[in-house]
């Protein structure tokens, strides 16, 4: 009997391994591609005359596993207006995350937010196309669809 008992939990521990290990082999965190959006401006120096730094803000860590931080900046240009992750931006790898913008404060939720698009990467700088209405929206959220956080 008792050595039934042994044979169970180790049968247990066997699978627990395998199910754990192959959880962690179809989700290991890759970057994903850039994304092209249409009218972006890949360069933008804050120098030139058209161009304008409407708003710029630091992004925060939302606990110790969801991590974020750098600095990003709305600008106005010729083309249109546009939200640029300066290269100092770093946020914790993770599945199908994307740029928001919302009209609440981090700590208020979502809110009635829109989808700036799919993140570019977990590093570095990026631009990325804001709406006309860019104005009512107070914070800018990196958002994992799959988790909901």
């Amino acid at each position: 009997m008792r050595r039934k008992v042994i044979y169970s939990i180790l049968g247990i521990l066997i699978v627990g391994l395998f199910a754990g290990a192959a959880y962690a082999h179809n989700n290991q965190r890759k970057t994903p591609a850039p994304v092209v959006q249409q009218k972006v401006v890949p360069k933008i120096a804050e120098k030139a005359p058209e161009n304008q730094v409407v708003k710029t803000g630091q992004f925060k860590d939302v606990d110790a596993i969801h991590r974020g931080s750098g600095t990003a900046t709305i600008i106005t240009t010729a083309e249109g207006t546009v939200l640029r992750f300066e290269d100092n931006f770093a946020v914790t790898p993770g599945p199908d995350l994307f740029v928001y913008a919302s009209p609440n404060v981090a700590s208020e939720g979502l809110g009635n937010y829109e989808v700036i698009g799919k993140l570019q990467s977990f590093r570095g700088g990026q631009v990325y196309n804001l709406p006309p209405d860019f104005e009512k929206y107070k914070s800018i959220v990196i958002w994992c669809r799959s988790f909901g956080v």
